[in-house]
């Protein structure tokens, strides 16, 4: 079986806590604060990745 890349697997994990959190499932609520660490965790390997493409193309 393939392997996620690390943003892929970032995300997962995001989609997966926000789908069963109580809090975050609660549209007048907001997010939990680990929801915003894992939004946080998300972006910053989009970063990344976009910094490896970046310098791949030169």
């Amino acid at each position: 079986m393939a392997r996620l890349s690390p943003l892929q697997e970032a995300w997962s994990r995001y989609v997966t806590h926000t789908s069963e959190c109580p809090q975050c499932r609660n549209i007048d609520s907001g997010r939990c604060d680990a929801s915003e660490r894992l939004w946080s965790a998300y972006q910053a390997q989009g970063d990344e990745a976009y910094r490896r493409l970046r310098g791949a193309g030169g």
